[in-house]
Formats: structure tokens, sequence, C-alpha cells
């Protein structure tokens, strides 16, 4: 039995995704691109 278990979820690989599709884009475009992502905060905060 494993003393220590990481768990990636699918959401924070998701949130490198994120920060890639950010680049070069103007901030009034973050909340689209943020909806396009499906990402969920407390999943990835695990």
């Amino acid at each position: 039995m494993p003393y220590r278990l990481r768990m990636v979820t699918p959401s924070w690989l998701l949130l490198r995704g994120f920060m890639e599709a950010l680049k070069g884009y103007r901030l009034a475009d973050v909340p689209a691109i943020y909806g396009s992502f499906g990402y969920f905060p407390p999943e990835a905060d695990r």
C-alpha cells in the first residue's frame, strides 16, 4: 500500500492548455477561451 499517492485530474492538464491558449489574445477574449475548456477549479485543486 503506497504511503503517498498523487492524482492528476483532467482539469489540471486543461489548465496548461488554457494558459497556452491565452498567449497572444486580449483580456476580453479570456471568458470565451475559459468557457471553451470546461475547466473546473475545485477538481484541479485536489
